[in-house]
């Protein structure tokens, strides 16, 4: 993932779209009459300010129910949402309006995506820590835990889609938002690997 992530990011550093991109974010915008109104759900719910809100109630109910242990990790991946900040050295633009490739006419920083990595690093984690508690304390998982990692994983696969059909993105910003939040993500296991599972509940 780092290695894909890295090459995507240099291969999309200050060119054209890649071949086949307009046609692709074309089919997407296609689908908008099925799937628009869960992807501006999506979009409405998850502004700068909001997400920020979001991150801060989800990382006190890890720290509460998880422990402080899960709540370090979950704050290193907050750390890792970083990564969406390496579209300030990439000269990448959204689409037009009319989905076309205008550097004039448009802001830089299209890529990465930041919702995609936002919703990889946050609810992957907080998947990843609802499977890591229940082995930690020896229990299979519950219900509960069942849901979380359910919702985390919709969440997570809807999010890239969602950037195509409101042609927020190009399809590389989206992937390449997943490949560099899956290489957070793994920073974040490695990272509660080294402190040991079974010190991670409370």
């Amino acid at each position: 993932s780092i290695c894909a992530g890295l090459a995507l990011s240099v291969a999309a550093s200050g060119r054209q779209l890649f071949p086949g991109e307009r046609a692709v974010l074309v089919w997407f915008v296609d689908t908008e009459q099925r799937l628009g109104a869960p992807a501006r759900l999506l979009d409405g719910a998850f502004t700068d300010a909001s997400a920020t809100v979001v991150y801060v109630v989800l990382l006190a109910a890890v720290w509460r129910y998880w422990g402080t242990r899960a709540a370090a990790a979950f704050g290193l991946a907050g750390a890792l949402t970083m990564l969406a900040r390496i579209g300030n050295l990439i000269d990448r633009p959204r689409p037009t309006g009319r989905l076309e490739w205008d550097v004039a006419g448009q802001a830089t920083g299209g890529f990465p995506s930041g919702h995609v990595v936002y919703f990889v690093l946050v609810f992957g984690t907080v998947a990843f820590l609802a499977t890591q508690h229940r082995l930690a304390t020896q229990h299979r998982m519950g219900r509960r835990a069942k849901l979380i990692v359910l919702v985390c994983c919709v969440l997570i696969a809807f999010v890239g889609p969602s950037r195509l059909v409101l042609a927020d993105h190009w399809p590389a910003d989206v992937v390449g938002g997943y490949l560099l939040a899956q290489a957070g993500l793994v920073v974040v296991a490695l990272f509660w690997q080294w402190w040991g599972p079974a010190r991670g509940a409370r």
